[in-house]
């Protein structure tokens, strides 16, 4: 296929992004709590500060300049 090599490159950085990626318990940690708060927010942001601030960037910038940040940083 014409795509196979950005398609596997693709997976290769997804498969890197889920390894590095956040402990389960944590999330589960997290769900417990809001479960048991008497008046929980309608949104949660859980993550990394920077992936907490990619939702913020994305609230204000325009979409085509976002989403060449977005291929920069993941080398596409």
């Amino acid at each position: 296929s014409a795509y196979k090599e950005n398609y596997q490159a693709n997976l290769d950085l997804i498969d890197a992004h889920v390894d590095r990626g956040m402990n389960p318990s944590e999330m589960a940690k997290k769900v417990f709590k809001i479960i048991n708060t008497k008046k929980p927010k309608i949104h949660y942001k859980v993550g990394s500060n920077m992936e907490k601030f990619s939702i913020v960037l994305k609230r204000i910038l325009p979409d085509r300049f976002f989403e060449k940040i977005l291929l920069h940083y993941n080398k596409l």
